[in-house]
Parts: C-alpha cells; structure tokens; sequence
C-alpha cells in the first residue's frame, strides 16, 4: 500500500511538472514523463524495479531499469529536466503528503 501511494506521489509530481496528466503521456513514444516518474521512484521513493513496474501497469523489472538509466541520461543532457528533477527531490522532502 505504501508502494501504491509513493508511486502516485511521483506521479502526481510529474504531472504538475509537465502540466499535464499521466494518462496523457505514459504511453506516448519520446515522452520523458515516465521514465522521469520511474526515475524518482526508484532513487527518491526507494521503490524496486519490480515493485515499480507492477504499479506503472506490469512492466518487466528490467524495462523499468531501462526507463531509469534512460531519464538520467536525458537530464545529463537537458538542463530543463535537471531543474526539474531538483524541485521534485526538493518537493518530496518537503511535502506533508508523502507516503
């Protein structure tokens, strides 16, 4: 249960970010939502990446690994993810809603 909420608080940071809602981009080819909500379930909400892609909708545990070194490569490259990956880690920290 505790998986369930940390993935959806990622989630939920994510979405506000790209001001728009993970339905909308978790499928969508090229889109770093995803991965970026993987990401920080896996380095900021210390999710499993079996346990992680059970809650993004079955996902194998090593797509799942792909997905996390594929957003940390992007933000070595895109200073816009890089900031955003700050405030989310900042947002966590802070927030009095985190699982």
């Amino acid at each position: 249960m505790v998986e369930v909420r940390a993935l959806a608080f990622q989630i939920l940071m994510v979405e506000e970010a790209k001001g728009e809602g993970w339905e909308q981009f978790c499928l969508r080819h090229g889109d770093w939502g995803r991965d970026a909500a993987l990401w920080l379930g896996c380095r900021v909400g210390r999710l499993s990446l079996g346990e992680l892609g059970e809650l993004a909708g079955g996902m194998d545990y090593a797509a799942v690994g792909q997905a996390v070194a594929r957003f940390d490569k992007r933000v070595g490259r895109e200073a816009q993810l890089r900031q955003m990956r700050v405030r989310c880690r900042e947002d966590w920290r802070a927030s009095p809603r985190r699982p």
